[in-house]
């Protein structure tokens, strides 16, 4: 079963086109240095799909992991999760340490694919897609989580994801 969420970048007028942020980047979570500093920033307090959003684009599956900015890019994490069959489930469970009890408070695929997307920061078209990995009968996780929740790190040419994995950027 393949969810499909919606990313709706807030790209107010001075928040993310601040001094830092057009120099740097947002190159990790919590941006430069790791701080959160946005202190040039003036973010507006409310925002919805009609006022103070530049653009909303659909994505595969679910992550929790903060965007990314490199440049004209935007850049995010996925998982696409698959149904497991019942026998997934019971092996899932046998090989956890958790009664069956406290095993309902835990999510269960079949299989994830995990991946990197990269969109146009100013009109939200996506650009690229890569699959970092298909993992077969994953972990069981909380059902408050997903399988993408760490946010990547960018550097001047390759990506960080996923599971560590190193990716060339494409040309885009």
């Amino acid at each position: 079963m393949t969810v499909v969420r919606t990313l709706a970048l807030v790209l107010f007028s001075n928040f993310l086109i601040t001094p830092a942020v057009a120099d740097d980047g947002w190159p990790q979570f919590r941006g430069p240095g790791g701080q959160g500093d946005a202190s040039h920033a003036t973010p507006p307090v409310t925002w919805d799909l009609k006022q103070n959003l530049s653009w909303s684009a659909d994505v595969p599956g679910k992550g929790y992991s903060s965007p990314i900015v490199q440049g004209d890019r935007v850049w995010i994490t996925t998982a696409v999760e698959f149904e497991p069959t019942p026998d997934q489930k019971q092996q899932t469970l046998n090989g956890s340490r958790l009664e069956p009890k406290d095993f309902v408070r835990r999510q269960v695929a079949g299989r994830i694919s995990l991946r990197v997307l990269c969109f146009d920061y100013s009109t939200g078209k996506r650009i690229y897609e890569s699959v970092v990995a298909d993992v077969e009968s994953p972990e069981a996780i909380h059902v408050g989580n997903s399988y993408a929740s760490p946010t990547p790190v960018i550097g001047q040419s390759a990506l960080r994801s996923l599971r560590c994995e190193r990716h060339r950027m494409p040309e885009c």
